[in-house]
């Protein structure tokens, strides 16, 4: 916890620096070393990455991703144990990111601590597979940002490669026919919240095909308990949504980020029943590492 702590503090303060691009690098380097060289009892899922490892590397792997199953050959292949593919994978977990808050971030320092704040990096220690999809999933965003929208089709494939769960977020790639106005935001944000207490069955089989029967039936499934924190949650992240959407400049209202961040509020208002959800709304929720320091530079209050 305290090391956590000081990396939380460490990338606040840099956080500060107006030209910060080397510290970027420095920091996606120190945190692919702190992913990759921790032990296999480290994180809910890294026994099990051990145990495919050794399966992928004696040729006795049942099915998984193709992405996935070829980085574990060519590790294994090249010699290379267990504790090199972990550390491949923080890598090319976070080069990716990096490469994005270069790009769109106008501060990319901030886009970094955000990463590190909202749990993103910490649940790269616990799931892996699917963050590492994520990653390519936000470079995705990233091309669709710059008008590039068959490329976030492509990057989304790559992503699923690593993890089928990214292809939920196909739908992003006809978010440029809607448009964002007070009255859609607020009957997205309702339906969405009643769709997801009476409904959340059939729409997540629509939506999420043979994960959703993971996500449903797997030992957590629904919540049992603490519905109404859940619900009281998704409350207050509507509550979140319409006061930014409502403080944005006009420019920015419309912008593809906004978009993506309103997106995961709804699919949170969808999933808010199961206790597996946040694996689905984190797809959409990695684009807030981007639109909050957009929204943060805004100067309507300067």
């Amino acid at each position: 916890m305290a090391g956590y702590i000081i990396l939380w503090v460490a990338l606040l303060i840099c956080s500060t620096r107006a030209d910060n691009k080397k510290l970027v690098w420095f920091f996606i380097i120190l945190l692919s070393l702190v992913a990759g060289l921790r032990g296999v009892d480290v994180g809910t899922d890294t026994k099990t990455y051990a145990d495919i490892y050794g399966w992928i590397a004696e040729g006795q792997a049942k099915y998984i991703e193709p992405g996935w199953w070829l980085l574990n050959r060519l590790v294994s292949w090249t010699g290379g144990g267990f504790q090199l593919l972990l550390w491949l994978v923080a890598l090319l977990t976070l080069v990716p990111v990096g490469w994005v808050i270069q790009r769109d971030s106008p501060n990319p320092m901030l886009s970094l601590f955000f990463y590190f704040s909202l749990f993103i990096f910490l649940n790269s220690l616990n799931l892996a597979r699917q963050i590492m999809a994520i990653s390519y999933v936000l470079v995705g965003y990233s091309m669709y940002a710059r008008g590039r929208r068959w490329w976030f089709v492509v990057w989304t494939l790559v992503a699923s490669t690593f993890h089928a769960s990214a292809l939920i977020v196909l739908p992003i790639f006809f978010v440029d026919w809607i448009k964002l106005r007070p009255g859609v935001v607020a009957i997205l944000a309702v339906l969405s919240l009643v769709a997801g207490t009476v409904a959340i069955g059939p729409l997540m089989s629509v939506a999420a095909g043979d994960y959703a029967s993971y996500l449903e039936n797997s030992p957590f499934g629904y919540r049992k308990t603490s519905l109404t924190s859940a619900l009281a949650l998704s409350l207050m992240l509507n509550v979140l949504m319409a006061v930014i959407y409502a403080t944005s400049r006009r420019e920015l209202r419309n912008n593809f980020w906004i978009k993506v961040f309103v997106a995961g509020i709804i699919v949170n208002n969808l999933t808010f029943r199961l206790l597996l959800g946040s694996r689905v709304i984190i797809f959409f929720n990695v684009a807030q590492i981007i639109f909050f320091v957009l929204y943060i530079i805004n100067d309507r209050f300067k």
